[in-house]
């Protein structure tokens, strides 16, 4: 079946936070998962939906984030929350950036990383003025909760906090990712209320606005880990986990093997074919493309090189300076090292 072209699309990336809880210096959109920061891997999810506008908000002290967004994407619009005072305030921020642009707008978190390319285009091309990503799970904790409607869709948004035990029991939860039009969003995003819990503008009102409108608000189901938040050292291993479990069963699913694949630690970027062998106790750094029919012997570290097929590799301390077998005698391509 063919997939269906997405309507017009603005991407805007909400990625204002300081990492306050991850006890650091580092904002934390730039903490790394893989080998990338946490933006870079927002911005790639971005990027395989082709938008046409891509806005990333940052807080007023968020330089290095913005230069980091403008390294990694020259393209991208840079919108400035001056307070951060909620989802929904830095999303009205973005509509500066969104001047002359008519279609759908879909807010993401540079902070939810693990959310899947083809779950954001059912989000895009879903029905109803308001779409939004939903997960279920039996321990719903800080999560929104998502109540529906007798026809299935979604009648409102309940924070936690706000929550009665009626809606605490439920265990629909929002991920935050959500998409509606943009005259919508120029006209419901500032009017949102901070008359809530925690004072702040939710994004999650809007679905509030659509349905005082009689309009019809959709959700579209994903998988608990695409919508795994870090906010924490903690929740940064938990994400990475997520991370390299699916990596491993895509890599087996193409035709690799590995003998221990809980040890084996890929990085966002790592390419491999099929036919590949991987011992145990193999990292995968950045910037490295495994061809065919090739054995990589156990406690490998390969960084930013490229093997190719028919080779053996083995650490250096097991096959000398170079740690690479060729069958016509010949190196690969390497610009990296081997431990």
């Amino acid at each position: 079946m063919l997939e269906q072209p997405l309507p017009p699309l603005a991407i805007v990336i909400l990625a204002g936070g300081t990492g306050g809880r991850m006890n650091s210096n580092r904002p934390k959109p730039l903490h790394k998962l893989a080998g990338a920061s946490l933006l870079r891997h927002a911005l790639r999810t971005a990027e395989a939906l082709a938008p046409q506008r891509c806005v990333v908000v940052v807080s007023a002290d968020g330089t290095d984030v913005a230069a980091a967004a403008r390294r990694l994407n020259p393209e991208v619009s840079i919108a400035v929350q001056p307070r951060a005072c909620g989802t929904g305030n830095a999303a009205l921020c973005a509509l500066s950036a969104l001047v002359g642009f008519e279609g759908r707008i879909m807010v993401l978190y540079a902070d939810t990383p693990l959310t899947r390319p083809e779950t954001l285009r059912k989000l895009v091309a879903a029905p109803g003025r308001v779409a939004v990503l939903g997960f279920e799970t039996p321990h719903p904790f800080r999560y929104g909760r998502l109540i529906r409607n007798e026809d299935g869709g979604l009648e409102r948004i309940v924070e936690s906090g706000d929550a009665s035990a009626a809606e605490a029991a439920v265990t629909l939860c929002n991920s935050g990712v959500m998409a509606f039009d943009t005259a919508d969003a120029r006209r419901w995003l500032p009017a949102l209320s901070d008359n809530n819990f925690r004072k702040e503008y939710f994004l999650t009102d809007v679905a509030g606005h659509a349905r005082s409108e009689g309009k019809d608000c959709s959700i579209v189901l994903c998988e608990v880990d695409e919508a795994l938040g870090v906010n924490s050292r903690i929740e940064l291993a938990a994400a990475e986990a997520a991370f390299q479990r699916r990596a491993r069963a895509k890599a087996m699913e193409n035709g690799v093997t590995m003998i221990a694949p809980e040890t084996v630690f890929f990085s966002f970027d790592t390419q491999l074919g099929r036919d590949i062998t991987i011992g145990p106790n193999v990292v995968f750094a950045p910037g490295v493309t495994v061809e065919n029919d090739v054995e990589i012997s156990a406690f490998a570290y390969l960084a930013d090189c490229v093997i190719r097929r028919g080779s053996f590799v083995e650490p250096l301390n097991r096959q000398g300076a170079n740690g690479w077998s060729m069958p016509d005698g010949n190196p690969p391509i390497f610009n990296g090292a081997l431990s």
